[in-house]
């Protein structure tokens, strides 16, 4: 994605988010979860969130005493206009071809 690609371990962090996605409500999952189900530290899960949050993919809503919620929604918006500048540029590709 541009201008800020993904690593390999941010996209792992995404899929582990998604996976505790389960209904319209924001994901919750402790860092140790997601750290253990990747095979890293939650020191390295906390750091692959805030890369996230710094490239403007992820949000985080902090609660005291209990897990921070995480937003994908800027992931979702950035992942729609890539569909629609991609579905634009092949549109064109096709008119240019004739």
């Amino acid at each position: 994605m541009k201008p800020y690609p993904l690593s390999p371990a941010e996209s792992l962090f995404i899929l582990q988010l998604m996976v505790h996605k389960w209904d319209a409500r924001l994901p919750y999952p402790a860092y140790r979860t997601i750290a253990e189900r990747m095979g890293i530290s939650s020191v390295y899960a906390r750091r692959l969130a805030r890369k996230l949050v710094m490239k403007g993919y992820l949000n985080r809503r902090l609660r005291v005493g209990r897990t921070a919620r995480f937003d994908l929604q800027p992931l979702f918006d950035q992942l729609a206009a890539q569909a629609l500048a991609d579905q634009e540029r092949r549109k064109q590709a096709a008119k240019d071809d004739f």
